[in-house]
C-alpha cells in the first residue's frame, strides 16, 4: 500500500487531488439527484418496464464511482490541500481558490445546460453549446478544431445511440435526429 505524506506531493498533484475531491462531491450530488428522482417517473406496467430504470441504474453506479473517487482523494489529503495548511499558505489558498472556481463553473455549466438550454432548444444544439463551452474552459491541450469536432459529434452520437438502439428519447424541446428520421420516412 502506498502511504505517502500529502505534504511531500508536488503542487500539481495537490491541485489534482483537491479538484478530484470537488468534482467527486459534485458527482455525488448530481448522481444522487438522478437516482432519487428516477423513482418518481411513472411505471404503469411495473418496474420491469419502467422508463426510470435507466436513470436509476446510471445514477446509482455513478454515485458509487463518485464515492470511491471522493474517498480516495480524502485519503490522499485533498481536504487539507483544499483548505490550507503548511508554510506556503497563500500560494495553496490561491490554487485551491482556482480549483474551487473551476468546480463551481462546471456545476454552473451543467445547471445552465439542464435547466435553461434543454428547455428552449433541441438536445443536440443544447449539448453542442454545453460541450463547446466546457471544452473551451477545461481542455487546454486541444485545438479549436478538436473541440468543435467533439462538440458536434458527441450529441449526435448520443442521440443516435439512445434513440436508435434503446428507443429512449433524450430531453429537450425537440430532437434534430428524430425530426430528420421522421422527415426521411415521409
Amino acid at each position: 500500500m502506498n502511504d505517502r505524506d500529502p505534504s511531500q506531493e508536488s503542487q500539481p498533484e495537490q491541485e489534482k487531488e483537491s479538484t478530484g475531491f470537488l468534482v467527486g462531491l459534485g458527482l455525488l450530488l448530481v448522481s444522487g439527484y438522478f437516482f432519487v428522482t428516477s423513482f418518481f417517473i411513472p411505471h404503469p406496467e411495473g418496474w420491469q418496464t419502467a422508463p426510470g430504470m435507466l436513470p436509476m441504474f446510471l445514477g446509482g453506479t455513478l454515485f458509487v464511482m463518485a464515492a470511491i473517487i471522493t474517498l480516495d482523494t480524502v485519503r490522499k489529503g485533498a481536504i487539507k490541500n483544499l483548505f490550507g495548511g503548511g508554510e506556503d499558505k497563500k500560494a495553496k489558498r490561491q490554487e485551491s481558490d482556482n480549483s474551487l472556481r473551476r468546480a463551481f463553473m462546471a456545476i454552473a455549466g451543467v445547471a445552465v445546460f439542464y435547466f435553461v438550454l434543454l428547455e428552449f432548444m433541441p438536445f443536440e444544439i443544447a449539448a453542442f453549446l454545453f460541450l463547446a463551452g466546457m471544452t473551451q474552459l477545461f481542455w487546454d491541450a486541444s485545438s479549436l478544431a478538436q473541440r468543435l469536432i467533439i462538440s458536434i459529434l458527441v450529441p449526435f452520437l448520443l442521440t443516435g445511440a439512445f434513440q436508435g438502439i434503446f428507443g429512449i428519447p433524450l430531453p429537450g424541446d425537440s430532437n434534430l435526429v428524430q425530426e430528420f428520421m421522421y422527415w426521411m420516412k415521409g
